[in-house]
């Protein structure tokens, strides 16, 4: 069953919205569609939640929301560690961050994800690199407040500054370095930077300046003459920044070009210094930038960006193609393509939460996502007849089985009975029965195998005697029997009686030696006897 996932991007010049539907095998692009951020003396909170609230009575009902914390309530770090074990990263992340963020350990949320991409700055082949972000605990609580009262429920919220990616992966050059790609979507008045190496984010940074402070250069530069929207409008058709590649052709582009160069300083001095301290940091060299978002439309930018920063500029999603018709006209082109670029974010909320990888994601520890049942009380009905042809499913199978196990269980018993007979010349024999007379067969019923032998005996009991040069014995007679053997001999001495019998008492199947009297016979030697009550053979 098909549902449906949408992507939000609380953007501050218009709210964006991307709904994709998801099946077993595919994925596609309900809508996507924006509520403009109306401009009046209310604070910006209260309009950008006004047109929240009117984009999600636009979406289909049952479906799941994701969102992208903006980069301003976020703090990124990428920290080096002398090992890789998940779980010692688990346990020193937020000792490492403590250092590095103004609010106190406690007052945050953190998660964290080990980079691939490593670099040269890794410590030993046994280290990693781990990208970590943090969020004031009450920041994060305010907002989930404020989306629930507007009716929105998220499922995730991701890093709006990592979610970007190029549209063509990664060329790899076995030996070199692995290329940077920097994204940059240039809002209304905050630029997102994400770094993509290879094809994985390991960066990413927000920059608070964008398309609003070219409009305030325009209005400011009219002397009161343009009202706000007149200066958005005027961004849109004469927006331009000249170039040695592409210079100044009217007294318009030059005029506008003065009016405008100034304004972008700060965001270009910001782009440059992120940029260059990225390059030194990482060792990873800038292939080049991609820009997005509704800021990059400005006539030029990527051509004046270019000569600025000395790198690749150029769009994110490249124009449509023009197309010729059969009479050699052009074709329309959809209104929509243009408009892509300013979904970029959007989509890749969307896309993000589709694909279910792992993902920088604050809603987590006390803010754990807990699923609604709306969805299911809404089609219960259609839950209850599915279940119930189930139940009858299960139940005609299961009556098929038993049936053809009954048949089966008949001819086996059959058979059984046939060879039981055969066996043990009776009929009426249990199958613990049969079992226990095989096994009693095979088993009980044969001879059982000695421990030990009466020659294993006499072995052990020649190594156990004393070396010639230490002890002058005579064995005169050694009778082996089951569970007794008895020794009879001459000895040197008494006391060499008593080292023999502590050695014999090593021998695992003697239990207990008894000594019979000792006498002296000619010529000084001692007369000694032994019984001994053994286990074996």
């Amino acid at each position: 069953m098909a549902h449906t996932i949408t992507g939000i991007d609380l953007g501050t010049w218009s709210v964006k919205f991307t709904v994709l539907e998801v099946g077993f095998r595919h994925t596609r692009v309900v809508s996507t569609y924006e509520e403009r951020v109306v401009v009046d003396e209310r604070p910006f909170a209260e309009r950008q939640r006004e047109a929240l609230r009117q984009g999600v009575t636009r979406l289909p009902g049952g479906g799941t929301v994701y969102f992208a914390l903006p980069g301003e309530m976020l703090t990124l770090r990428v920290l080096d560690l002398p090992f890789a074990d998940a779980r010692k990263i688990e346990q020193v992340v937020g000792y490492e961050m403590e250092g590095q963020i103004i609010h106190e350990l406690n007052d945050v949320i953190l998660d964290h994800r080990v980079l691939s991409a490593r670099g040269q700055v890794a410590v030993g082949d046994e280290g990693c690199r781990a990208l970590v972000v943090a969020a004031r605990i009450e920041d994060v609580r305010e907002f989930l407040t404020a989306m629930a009262a507007d009716g929105v429920e998220p499922h995730s919220l991701y890093v709006a500054p990592l979610l970007y990616r190029p549209r063509i992966p990664a060329v790899v050059v076995e030996g070199e370095p692995l290329p940077c790609r920097v994204v940059a979507d240039i809002g209304h008045r905050r630029t997102n930077l994400c770094f993509v190496v290879g094809d994985e984010a390991v960066f990413g940074r927000t920059l608070h300046h964008g398309g609003e402070d070219l409009t305030r250069a325009l209005q400011q530069a009219s002397n009161g003459a343009w009202s706000w929207e007149q200066s958005e409008l005027g961004k849109a058709q004469m927006g331009f920044l000249a170039s040695p590649s592409r210079p100044a052709a009217t007294n318009v582009e030059v005029r506008v070009d003065a009016i405008l160069r100034p304004a972008i300083q700060p965001f270009l001095r910001d782009l440059r210094q992120t940029v260059s301290s990225f390059a030194t940091r990482d060792k990873a060299p800038i292939e080049e930038i991609l820009l997005a978002g509704g800021g990059a439309r400005l006539a030029n930018l990527a051509g004046f960006l270019e000569e600025e920063l000395g790198v690749a500029v150029r769009p994110l999603l490249a124009p449509p193609e023009s197309r010729e018709g059969p009479d050699g006209m052009p074709l329309e082109v959809a209104v929509a393509a243009p408009e892509a670029d300013r979904f970029v974010l959007a989509d890749a909320i969307a896309s993000t939460g589709v694909r279910g990888h792992k993902e920088l994601d604050l809603r987590r520890g006390e803010f754990q996502y807990r699923a609604s049942f709306s969805v299911v009380r809404q089609r219960a009905s259609h839950l209850i007849v599915l279940a119930a042809a189930l139940i009858a499913c299960v139940g005609i199978h299961a009556t098929i089985t038993l049936r053809r196990l009954s048949a089966e269980q008949k001819v086996l018993k059959t058979q059984f009975q046939t060879a039981a007979k055969e066996l043990f010349g009776e009929t009426r024999m249990e199958a613990a029965d049969v079992s226990a007379a095989l096994r009693r067969s095979l088993k009980d019923e044969m001879v059982p195998l000695p421990k030990a032998t009466a020659f294993d005996l006499l072995d052990s009991i020649s190594t156990k005697i004393p070396a010639a040069d230490k002890v002058q014995i005579n064995i005169d007679d050694l009778d082996i029997r089951p569970k007794k053997t008895t020794i009879k001999g001459t000895i040197d001495s008494a006391a060499a009686v008593d080292e023999i019998v502590a050695k014999l008492k090593e021998i695992e199947c003697f239990e207990e030696i008894s000594k019979g009297p000792i006498t002296e016979v000619a010529g000084g030697a001692k007369q000694f006897s032994l019984t001994i009550a053994a286990k074996c053979p």
